[in-house]
């Protein structure tokens, strides 16, 4: 969640106890029902297709084969797929998303994309 949707769900108000038992409810819901959710739930199906928007954080040059994109969203991933591309933005919001052989995509919003793998979160 970024900062504005931890204030909009009120999330950012849970005690440490209460965020705690959120957070293993969370794990226990995504190693369990989630799987299932994304099989079957036309509405997750739809979501997933979307993509998820954040942003890269800072200053960003483009990708040079191997690049690392630490996001705003706590994530981080991998370039997969050879190739450059120079650019000179900063915080560009970006589209991560799967495509027809289920492998992810990052979409820089009015520029390239490149294939990618998550190496965190």
């Amino acid at each position: 969640m970024n900062e504005a949707e931890q204030i909009n769900s009120g999330i950012s108000s849970l005690s440490k106890t209460q965020l705690e038992a959120l957070n293993q409810w969370l794990v226990r819901y995504t190693a369990n029902d989630a799987p299932t959710l994304q099989i079957e739930n036309s509405e997750v199906k739809q979501v997933a297709k979307q993509g998820v928007k954040t942003r890269i954080l800072g200053e960003f040059s483009g990708w040079t084969g191997k690049t690392i994109f630490v996001l705003e969203n706590g994530q981080t991933w991998q370039q997969r797929r050879r190739g450059r591309w120079k650019t000179s933005l900063v915080n560009p919001e970006v589209i991560l998303s799967q495509n027809f052989t289920g492998a992810y995509e990052l979409s820089v919003v009015g520029g390239k994309t490149t294939g990618v793998k998550r190496i965190s979160r």
